[in-house]
């Protein structure tokens, strides 16, 4: 019999007939491992993809940065908000009043919203500070936009500055 039938162990099995070759399947096996081949070795230097690929740790600032960090701003703030007052509503209208300033002077004013934060505590009270003043930043954000500040022209920052002892927000221009 040619094309399937069954071996003795009641499998079908494929037997080529007149039409078919030997010759002619072979050389479709071939092809079939030379397809395998070409696959594995393309695949060979592939990466399998896992937890470290996106999660990487991230490699420790450089020490330039860190120095860079820790010294004052140079720049002359548009605004410090200090929270050390209980009575921050007047600021709030010195914002609105600082910021159509500078829109009219500057259109397209970008402004860095810095958290300021006392160098000359613990660490943990740093923290702690910078996590409250975050907070206060995020409102003065929104405020900002309120003024019809773009959110792409904000940026949000962090600093420690040993010349403070109550935590306080500071904005720029540039």
């Amino acid at each position: 019999m040619t094309g399937k039938d069954l071996n003795r162990a009641g499998h079908l099995q494929f037997t080529p007939n007149a039409s078919q070759s030997a010759r002619g399947c072979a050389n479709v096996s071939n092809a079939t491992y030379s397809a395998a081949l070409a696959l594995l070795l393309c695949c060979s230097g592939c990466k399998l993809v896992d937890q470290t690929t996106f999660g990487a740790r991230l490699a420790p600032p450089a020490p330039d940065q860190l120095t860079e960090a820790l010294k004052p701003d140079s720049r002359v703030p548009l605004v410090i908000i200090r929270y050390a007052a209980t009575d921050v509503v007047p600021q709030v209208e010195a914002l609105r009043t600082a910021v159509e300033l500078a829109q009219a002077r500057k259109p397209d004013a970008k402004f860095d919203v810095v958290t300021v934060v006392p160098a000359r505590v613990t660490p943990d009270q740093q923290i702690a500070a910078a996590q409250q003043t975050q907070r206060d930043a995020t409102d003065v954000m929104e405020q900002l936009s309120d003024l019809g500040v773009d959110p792409a022209r904000m940026s949000l920052g962090v600093r420690a500055d040993p010349a403070i002892s109550e935590r306080e927000l500071r904005i720029y221009v540039r």
